[in-house]
């Protein structure tokens, strides 16, 4: 089978805003969805946890048990996705998409007041300018169990906050830490 270059006759893509697939809008999918599968399962491991512990001993704790740990281990692999850490290379030429939805995407992420944004495209190396996932702001994170939000946050702090980037993360200089550090701050995430 070989791939179509047209699908007038094939598809009704009268629906379909272009004739053609977008590279960038892929990869805001693809990371879109493996946040969302994080974040569903933090929040139903940590749930779990927590009901566990009220089972065996109902005036425990739970984030001093395993509840705790599974918080912790969840804010960890979230911080990193959102992070972008072991993001692939864009290549030698970066890669390009339609103007349209980055336009439109962008739109719907808040900016600071001097127009940073975490949805600014940086196409020539990696997909975002600024490394700190959108998906902060979406209403899968904020309807994480508080014990594990608190955890992302705290970490987010810590890493945005400090002079010298932890080894986890010394890929993301001083200069867009603090510039990711005020746009979290002045959009409200913290």
């Amino acid at each position: 089978m070989r791939p179509l270059a047209d699908l007038t006759g094939k598809v009704d893509a009268a629906k379909y805003p272009r004739m053609t697939s977008d590279i960038v809008a892929l990869m805001v999918l693809e990371h879109q969805c493996q946040a969302h599968n994080l974040l569903t399962a933090a929040s139903m491991n940590y749930r779990r946890a927590v009901y566990l512990a009220k089972a065996v001993d109902p005036d425990a704790d739970p984030d001093q048990e395993a509840a705790g740990r599974v918080a912790d281990q969840a804010a960890e692999q979230i911080v990193d996705w959102f992070l972008f850490t072991g993001e692939a290379e864009q290549g030698e030429d970066g890669v390009e998409g339609h103007e349209e939805f980055q336009k439109q995407f962008a739109a719907a992420i808040p900016r600071t007041g001097e127009g940073d944004s975490l949805a600014d495209f940086q196409l020539n190396t990696r997909l975002f300018k600024n490394r700190c996932s959108y998906m902060i702001y979406s209403e899968a994170f904020a309807a994480l169990p508080d014990a594990v939000k608190a955890r992302v946050i705290d970490r987010l702090k810590k890493i945005f906050g400090s002079a010298t980037a932890e080894d986890s993360h010394a890929e993301i200089k001083l200069p867009e830490r603090q510039r990711i550090a005020r746009i979290l701050n002045e959009t409200g995430v913290w």
